[in-house]
């Protein structure tokens, strides 16, 4: 059984062969994978001629933040910016926490339904 991947087992040595040594699982179609499956790869690559090329592969190695991922498919065309921020808004502002106290908030300014309150010249 192989252990808790640690992120400091991460290395990447530059030379004329980029070096990646990391934990990792084999590709396949499933989403979920057991910590079992994981062990150490190596990964070779030999540096490139062309200067772009080389950035190319170097962005490649390294590690992404979440905001990197997305700025990726971005950028490569997969989903546009719009579809992008319509996915976010939809999932966290959207029928949330933050959906109702902007509503609220809405009303209290706007002086919408904010009660049944009796007016000055009625009757009671």
């Amino acid at each position: 059984m192989a252990e808790e991947p640690d992120n400091r087992e991460f290395s990447f040595e530059h030379t004329g062969v980029y070096t990646v040594k990391s934990w990792g699982h084999e590709i396949g179609l499933k989403v979920d994978y057991p910590i079992s499956s994981l062990k150490p790869y190596e990964i070779k690559i030999n540096k490139p001629n062309t200067t772009a090329m080389r950035r190319r592969v170097k962005r490649g190695i390294n590690r992404h933040t979440t905001a990197e991922l997305m700025q990726d498919v971005v950028h490569c065309g997969l989903i546009t910016q719009g579809q992008l921020m319509g996915d976010i808004v939809g999932r966290y502002v959207t029928g949330g926490v933050l959906d109702d106290t902007m509503k609220k908030y809405m009303d209290g300014v706007s002086g919408g339904s904010g009660g049944t309150g009796t007016l000055s010249n009625e009757n009671t």
